[in-house]
C-alpha cells in the first residue's frame, strides 16, 4: 500500500514498471489532496495481461474500496485517454495481478 499526500502532482507505476509486473500481486494507492481540490488521473502507458477475469486496476472516488467506482479497467478495457476526474480530493486506486501471465504494466 501506497499513500500519496499533499502533493499537486505525481506518478504512481504498477511494480517493476517498465518492466512486466510479478504475478500474484495485489497493490493499492491512496492518494489525499488539499480540501476543495480534485484529482486527476491520466495513465501514459497501460498495457495489462489481455482476457476476461484477469489483471486489473479498479480506481475508486474516495479513500477506499467502499468509496463508488470510477471504474474496472484490464488489458481488454483501458482507462478513457482523457482520464479520470475525482469529485474530492481523495482517490484509491487498486490493482491486482493473477498467477500467470504478465505485462508492461500502467503508468
Amino acid at each position: 500500500a501506497y499513500n500519496i499526500n499533499g502533493s499537486s502532482n505525481g506518478t504512481l507505476a504498477s511494480p517493476n514498471f517498465p518492466k512486466p509486473y510479478p504475478n500474484g500481486q495485489i497493490c493499492s494507492w491512496s492518494i489525499t489532496i488539499a480540501t476543495g481540490s480534485k484529482i486527476s488521473l491520466n495513465f501514459t502507458t497501460f498495457l495489462l495481461q489481455s482476457g476476461s477475469d484477469v489483471d486489473s486496476v479498479q480506481v475508486f472516488d474516495g479513500s477506499d474500496v467502499k468509496a463508488p467506482s470510477l471504474g474496472v479497467f484490464s488489458g481488454v478495457h483501458s482507462p478513457p485517454s482523457q482520464g479520470l476526474l475525482s469529485s474530492g480530493n481523495q482517490i484509491f486506486v487498486l490493482f491486482k495481478s493473477d498467477s500467470s501471465n504478465s505485462d508492461k504494466g500502467f503508468e
